[in-house]
């Protein structure tokens, strides 16, 4: 007998965070500013580890196909 393959899905999500930096555009953060925007990646990574209250709220999904 053959077995029925459930169907699996990729979810892109992304993780909200914000960089405080003397940029004024967020593009110009993100490629002048890489150290800064790494240390506040890391920081929100640890908020959302340490504090539960904050994991639904730090993530957003924008997309799923089946893969």
């Amino acid at each position: 007998m053959q077995k029925i393959k459930k169907p699996k899905f990729n979810h892109a999500i992304s993780l909200n965070f914000t960089v405080t930096s003397e940029h004024e555009g967020w593009a110009d953060c993100l490629s002048k500013d890489k150290e800064n925007v790494i240390n506040a990646l890391m920081e929100k990574i640890n908020v959302v580890l340490s504090d539960e209250s904050q994991y639904a709220q730090s993530f957003e999904g924008f997309d799923t196909t089946e893969g």
